[in-house]
């Protein structure tokens, strides 16, 4: 059975699929009411009826996690990021379980069908949108200030370039560019 979890309502408790594994009902506690609820796109939640739900076996919903801070190994059902050499960048993972491998414990992978195995050094927590735009930042900061730098070095003697950078960095952030 194939469940994409991030699909299902916030407040789903189990999931199920349809015949033929097809597509996932998703459902939330049955209530006191003996009716059980299913998750409709179109319509939201609705009862099914009295007793059973009608998908079975009934999964229970993966217990959501508070976001990893890269410290240590990152817990079962964490969404986080580990470099694939192969492909020579940051990729995102699940993971999936914890094994003990060659006397130390490593986090198992997935990405689709790609499996990863690694120690808690190989992983770090996703970064956010606004610190990817800080990382830019900076990074574009250092590259402006590297252009004032390699003009300011043929103007000066040798012993005043290691003044001109704190120098720079002050002009940067005053607003001065190259034009």
């Amino acid at each position: 059975m194939n469940i994409d979890w991030s699909k299902a309502p916030e407040d789903a408790t189990h999931a199920g699929t349809t015949a033929g594994n097809q597509i996932p009902v998703f459902y939330k506690d049955i209530l006191d009411d003996g009716y059980s609820y299913h998750y409709d796109d179109n319509e939201g939640w609705r009862t099914w009826g009295e007793g059973e739900p009608y998908c079975k076996p009934l999964i229970e919903c993966p217990k959501k996690q508070d976001a990893w801070d890269g410290e240590g190994l990152p817990p079962v059902n964490c969404l986080c990021e580990t470099f694939d050499e192969d492909a020579n960048c940051w990729v995102k993972v699940e993971i999936y379980a914890h094994t003990e491998l060659m006397g130390e414990t490593h986090a198992c992978a997935k990405n689709g069908t790609d499996m990863f195995y690694g120690l808690a050094r190989e992983f770090r927590a996703i970064k956010t949108a606004e610190q990817m735009e800080e990382e830019e930042r900076e990074r574009t900061r250092k590259i402006g200030v590297a252009q004032m730098m390699e003009h300011i070095h043929f103007s000066l003697p040798k012993e005043l370039w290691g003044e001109c950078e704190p120098a720079c960095y002050a002009l940067y952030e005053a607003g001065y560019r190259k034009k």
